[in-house]
């Protein structure tokens, strides 16, 4: 495995589940994806003609086809269905829809075997985008959902009516990703925000320690003291003159110690203390836990800026190529696996001591940790998994930073027992 997919994998960053622009579900089916910003709560969303059925009454001319001629009275009553049925309240404000575009998506004939119940409305696809504008950055979204198509496929005795289903919707806001679920009998979901930017969400890591003490050796000192013991010794030799140059000698010796920080030479080049056990723990910590602050954006600048502030040299531009991909996937509708929690169970400490030049401190490390996730693309799934791997962090620079890693093993984990069902992880899923 390429060192880059070995880092994506392990570090959890993770979180690209690629599984294509589109994830074609029999039955009725509704990917909606929502984001908040300072300009207000956006939708987009893609919901099959079996789901649209369930929620407006249009009569087309063949149940199973929308001919372009009807796309009209389509688009028509689903913006009378978002404006009345359901709601968008920003920090207490209820807030009109504006219906920015409607497209009907026909799949080709290739995937109809996809939907053995729905037939070809669950091939055909509305793609619908709506705007409720803001004023600033929400401090809370009270969403309501209004219709809940019955849940066909589940397997049940045959005259049992199917129940209605649940609704998922995906929020991202503040740069973190929220999975909200509506359902007939709770259709209100108030989400709240947290007033703090990406910026305010990065973990600080400690500062570098001051340099240490660089021993020195006082050759001007030492110089004069053996000056001034050869003309002591010369004194005592010399008849002629002896108080005078036995006063010399003497002068001279007890000069020496004034004189031992001037002309010093140094034994070895000004190097920053390595870190303690304890210090390199406190350092990886916040170094592995940034990383995911690479997701909180969009720009490339800001995301290879966030990667920047934890890794470095070719991990840094190779990681940064992997998360953009994903993102532009993730915007083009494609299911996306994203990080709902992070927990770091054991950093061992392996070596610390200078490294490169023998100036720069450096430590190795053995980590084990889980992440949580789940996709979306409609309907969710969990994921559980479990890492092991060696690390190697240096001194750069601009601080500390991730240089190097090792995987040693990785699992999926059961997410509601914990437990090792399956040791084999597919490339690309947290």
């Amino acid at each position: 495995m390429p060192t880059l997919c070995r880092l994506m994998a392990l570090l959890a960053v993770l979180t690209l589940a690629r599984m294509g622009t589109a994830h074609p579900q029999d039955g009725p089916h509704a990917d909606i994806r929502v984001s908040i910003d300072e300009t207000g709560v956006h939708f987009g969303m893609m919901i099959n003609l079996v789901f649209i059925d369930e929620i407006v009454n249009v009569p087309r001319e063949s149940p199973d086809a929308v001919h372009p001629i009807e796309e009209e009275a389509l688009r028509e009553a689903l913006e009378r269905f978002f404006a009345e049925k359901n709601v968008v309240e920003i920090d207490g404000v209820e807030v009109s829809p504006i219906f920015r575009s409607f497209e009907m998506i026909r799949g080709g004939l290739d995937e109809l075997a996809l939907f053995p119940k729905s037939g070809m409305r669950g091939l055909l696809r509305a793609r619908i985008e709506l705007e409720y504008p803001g004023k600033g950055a929400p401090r809370s979204v009270r969403f309501v959902w209004g219709a809940y198509p019955p849940n066909t496929l589940l397997d049940l005795e045959q005259g049992v009516e199917p129940p209605p289903m649940t609704v998922e919707m995906q929020v991202s806001a503040e740069g973190r990703v929220h999975i909200l679920q509506f359902t007939q009998d709770e259709p209100e979901v108030t989400w709240h925000g947290t007033g703090l930017s990406p910026e305010q969400r990065f973990q600080a890591v400690p500062e570098v320690k001051m340099p240490e003490a660089v021993p020195q050796f006082p050759a001007l000192a030492l110089g004069i003291a053996v000056a001034g013991l050869g003309v002591l010794l010369a004194g005592v030799r010399t008849a002629k003159a002896r108080p005078a140059i036995i006063g010399l000698g003497a002068a001279l010796l007890v000069a020496a110690p004034l004189t031992r920080s001037i002309g010093t030479i140094r034994l070895g080049p000004a190097r920053p203390a390595l870190p303690t056990e304890a210090e390199a723990r406190a350092i990886f910590e916040p170094l592995h836990a940034n990383i995911y602050r690479a997701f909180d954006y969009e720009k490339p600048g800001q995301i290879y800026d966030a990667l920047a502030r934890s890794v470095d040299g070719e991990l840094l531009e190779q990681l940064y190529d992997q998360i953009y991909t994903s993102l532009i996937m993730f915007d083009q509708g494609g299911a996306v696996s994203r990080v709902s929690a992070v927990r770091l169970m054991r950093v061992d400490i392996k070596s610390i001591g200078y490294i490169d030049d023998g100036a720069t401190p450096g430590f190795t490390l053995e980590a084990q940790w889980q992440v949580d996730g789940v996709v979306y693309h409609g309907h969710t799934h969990r994921r559980t998994n479990e890492y092991v791997a060696e690390y190697s962090v240096a001194l750069r620079p601009a601080g500390w930073r991730i240089s190097g890693n090792r995987v040693l093993s990785q699992e999926r984990l059961d997410p509601d027992t914990g437990k090792r069902p399956r040791p084999i992880i597919p490339d690309g899923e947290i």
